[in-house]
């Protein structure tokens, strides 16, 4: 019974030796990638996003001496001197007679539109001989109109006759008034008419006497 064995192998050899080339052939085109199959794609290649601006220009009546908050760190100018709200120590105020009056134009040449905007008084300082408090004496009427194509729209009233030293911490100028907020735009903006007169009560102790008040604009953007 040796030879049985000797049959049964030789049988079955073929089977084996087909099914592993079979095996190798389909293992080696996975391998090679020579099955393919449909695809699609789409690579959108443009993507890209910006941010607006808020710029805060400020010049005086006639256009001619300007301020940028660009010019300053962080988009915040501290250091506009050239443009006096106030009138000056040139034009020397009496009791109850004629007061300073300074106009200046307020603008926002950037390209996001201002959501507020607000102007927050400084603390007044006095100086000079005099014992009184020039602070208490001077008093402030300020107004604000729109322009819009070189026409001045209705004044609005945000001081009327305050003393410096009353002003407050900060006023919300769109709260008071939404057509007194600058549009974007480079030739249309807010006029502001400063006026600051000496009470008629104000007595010899104020004489001699000057003050120093920082005005700071604030734009917010939408």
């Amino acid at each position: 019974m040796p030879a049985t064995p000797r049959l049964h192998r030789k049988r079955f050899a073929p089977l084996a030796i087909a099914a592993s080339l079979v095996a190798s052939t389909t293992l080696g085109l996975s391998a090679t990638g020579t099955l393919s199959a449909f695809t699609a794609s789409i690579t959108n290649s443009n993507n890209t996003a910006a941010t607006g601006s808020l710029i805060m220009q400020e010049t005086d009546s006639a256009g001619t001496t300007s301020c940028l908050s660009t010019s300053g760190t962080g988009n915040a100018y501290t250091s506009c001197s050239t443009i006096n709200k106030y009138g000056g120590t040139t034009n020397q105020l009496t009791p109850g007679g004629a007061p300073n009056v300074t106009t200046v134009r307020l603008y926002n040449t950037g390209t996001t539109a201002v959501n507020g905007f607000t102007l927050a008084p400084g603390t007044c300082t006095k100086s000079g001989s005099g014992t009184g408090d020039l602070c208490g004496q001077l008093q402030l009427t300020l107004t604000c109109a729109p322009v819009t194509g070189g026409t001045a729209g209705t004044a609005v009233t945000l001081y009327n006759a305050v003393a410096l030293n009353a002003l407050g911490a900060s006023k919300d100028i769109k709260a008071a008034s939404a057509t007194c907020v600058p549009p974007t735009s480079s030739t249309d903006y807010v006029r502001f008419t400063f006026s600051v007169q000496l009470s008629s009560s104000a007595d010899n102790t104020v004489q001699a006497q000057s003050v120093s008040q920082p005005l700071v604009w604030t734009y917010t953007g939408a």
